[in-house]
């Protein structure tokens, strides 16, 4: 009985999952790329300090928003899961991870 709840759980999950993996794999390059950018402006011995500051903050507010969209759908992935439906603090997320992995843990066990 418990190891077809979980096969359900993961199937449902996975569905969302997808969509949200793509989502979060463009939004993981576009961060590496500004990251890049950073790099470059770092490296770059005609700019001014001051515009390096400029243009880097600029960046990381960026990173910043791309960040959180990516701890948004991984929080959409696993509210779709059913684990901690309406909580949006990073804690849950890792907490949800967490007992998902006891639970497929604990079906491993049983099949074995």
């Amino acid at each position: 009985m418990a190891i077809s709840a979980v096969s359900a759980g993961q199937t449902s999950t996975g569905q969302v999952s997808s969509s949200n993996q793509s989502q979060i794999k463009a939004l993981e390059k576009q961060k590496q790329q500004i990251q890049k950018e950073i790099n470059d402006i770092n490296q770059d011995k005609e700019t001014t300090a001051e515009d390096k500051q400029k243009q880097i903050q600029v960046l990381q507010k960026q990173l910043q928003t791309i960040e959180t969209q990516i701890q948004q759908l991984e929080q959409q992935s696993t509210a779709a899961a059913g684990s901690q439906p309406g909580n949006t603090s990073a804690a849950a997320v890792q907490q949800s991870t967490g007992s998902k992995q006891q639970l497929l843990r604990q079906t491993v066990d049983i099949e074995a």
